[in-house]
């Protein structure tokens, strides 16, 4: 059993630009907080979201949609040109920072 422990901060929760997203994608970008295990880059295919987090495939490819157009997570590499699961890494867009 994983036992990984994820800690988000009071001011995110209450950050308006978190509370203006949907329900799912908050839902969503929580699940990839716990998927990266503390990691800025992370793989998160849609089967995991299903399986771990009993999302389903048309919740979570919108959520992740809203979270790239809300500059929370960007794409690192498709998984349709590798033929694998997607790499996805955190942005601070959202907060008005620049990439690092």
């Amino acid at each position: 059993m994983d036992r990984r422990f994820v800690q988000v901060g009071h001011s995110m929760y209450t950050d308006r630009r978190v509370q203006s997203l949907s329900y799912s994608a908050r839902w969503v970008l929580q699940c990839c907080a716990d998927m990266s295990a503390g990691a800025e880059s992370f793989t998160f295919p849609a089967v995991k979201a299903k399986q771990d987090y009993g999302i389903a495939h048309g919740t979570f490819t919108n959520a992740m949609k809203e979270l790239r157009e809300a500059g929370f997570i960007e794409i690192v590499a498709s998984g349709k040109n590798l033929s694998g699961p997607t790499e996805y890494r955190f942005s601070r867009i959202w907060r008005g920072e620049s990439a690092p």
